[in-house]
């Protein structure tokens, strides 16, 4: 069976991004990212990713946004939403526009396997 999937990173924040990239290239995934909202909704019409890390707090399009939109244009995709910015406020709105998870920066890394391996398998 071959695991290798299609993975989107949307972060503001550079090092997040590269930091997710390479563990999951580490993984033997195909990695693709985007440092804002619009660009995340191109990309996965381009890539139709198998999953997207999703950052709530971006500049111009939130990540809710980003869910929102992704709901109206049947953008079907599991979406793991990521935030420096944790309340229960937020997780219960991401979970509600459609987020499987919800993570805290800073993040643990043997936790972003589990969760990639949880929906992508």
């Amino acid at each position: 069976m071959d695991n290798r999937a299609c993975i989107l990173v949307v972060d503001d924040d550079k090092p997040v991004r590269d930091l997710l990239q390479e563990l999951l290239d580490g993984e033997g995934h195909e990695v693709i990212t985007a440092g804002n909202g619009r660009d995340a909704l191109a990309e996965m019409k381009r890539h139709k990713p198998d999953l997207v890390f999703l950052d709530i707090n971006m500049p111009e399009m939130s990540g809710l946004s980003v869910l929102s939109e992704m709901k109206r244009q049947s953008l079907d995709m599991p979406v793991i939403v990521i935030t420096g910015y944790s309340t229960l406020d937020n997780a219960i709105q991401a979970i509600r526009s459609g987020a499987k998870e919800f993570i805290t920066k800073p993040f643990d890394l043997p936790k972003i396997r589990i969760l990639t391996r949880r929906y992508i398998s």
